[in-house]
């Protein structure tokens, strides 16, 4: 890389960070943009926590084999978090599920 791209790199770099530091919410809208419904718009997280399978198993009277079962089925939608490669969901859908315990 040259010392002209090094140079236009920084530039954006400062300009970045004067623009976050002027507008935090910046940075926290764009942490969001990764968890977007199927029409594009952002889905704020804080407003509807998300736990671990552990969590939602246990919540859900299930094994997380069942958890896991039960996402590829299309009954639990995942979701994923900034910074995380597991699997997360959503308190209200969990609740939105009726307790079905473990098939027999």
């Amino acid at each position: 890389m040259e010392l002209k791209e090094l140079d236009s790199l920084l530039q954006k770099a400062q300009a970045v960070k004067k623009l976050l530091d002027e507008k935090p919410e910046v940075l926290t809208f764009l942490q969001l943009l990764k968890d977007t419904d199927s029409n594009g718009l952002v889905e704020p997280m804080r407003l509807d926590p998300v736990v671990p399978a552990g969590v939602a198993a246990k919540a859900l009277g299930v094994s997380r084999k069942t958890l896991y079962q039960y996402v590829k089925q299309g009954v639990l939608k995942p979701y994923w978090t900034l910074g995380s490669n597991r699997m997360k969901f959503k308190v209200s859908d969990i609740n939105a599920l009726p307790q079905r315990g473990e098939p027999t």
